[in-house]
């Protein structure tokens, strides 16, 4: 999703921040409770991830954390 003059926040508004985290290519993720996962990849490009367009197992998305091969892991309850 482009996000164009809008900050980038605004688009994350229906769900509930948990953790925000950054990887080692300088991306933003941020884990939501209700709403899934965010990634920021530069200045205006906004990803979103959710559990009917992606592999995720709930929307609810408490913890993000990179391993030391660089996969992202998304810790759920």
């Amino acid at each position: 999703m482009q996000v164009g003059n809008n900050s980038w926040t605004e688009q994350i508004a229906t769900g509930t921040i948990k953790d925000i985290t950054k990887d080692d290519q300088g991306n933003l993720w941020v884990a939501t409770a209700g709403d899934g996962v965010y990634v920021r990849h530069g200045a205006t490009t906004l990803q979103h991830y959710t559990t009917s367009n992606s592999g995720l197992s709930s929307d609810n998305v408490w913890d993000i954390i990179e391993d030391a091969q660089h996969n992202m892991w998304f810790f759920t309850p």
